[in-house]
């Protein structure tokens, strides 16, 4: 069974899209598309993934401290959910958010090197998280 259910699929792929495209308020508007429709733990995680993409939208921008509370904020929302939540890897985004927090603590700039990629997750055996 897919984890993020078969009707968030298609929508997540677009997500993800714009996300690795570097368009992440693109991947912002589209997320809260999802969130929208969504309760519980899945619009929470949602949450966390617009606050992600819109925390480098302005660390693109060059904007530090929009950036820093941003991606402070989807530390925080992303925290609780597993590795493989709506069918994402989150462990790699939550690395990659704290390597971009890190690098903006320490210089104030990061560059779309520094950007984490959003990527899908396989499910495990028996997977039916998120």
């Amino acid at each position: 069974m897919d984890p993020a259910g078969m009707g968030m699929v298609d929508d997540l792929s677009r997500c993800l899209a714009s996300w690795n495209a570097g368009r992440f308020s693109e991947a912002a508007d589209r997320f809260e598309d999802l969130w929208a429709g969504e309760v519980g733990e899945r619009r929470d995680c949602l949450r966390g993934l617009i606050h992600a993409a819109m925390g480098l939208h302005y660390a693109a921008a060059g904007d530090a401290d929009a950036a820093g509370s941003k991606l402070a904020t989807a530390a925080q929302l992303l925290a609780p959910f597993p590795a493989d939540f709506l069918g994402l890897d989150l462990d790699a985004l939550r690395g990659g958010v704290g390597m971009v927090r890190a690098r903006l603590g320490a210089t104030t700039r990061a560059t779309p090197a520094d950007f984490p990629r959003l990527c899908a997750r396989p499910a495990g055996p028996g997977d039916e998280s998120g």
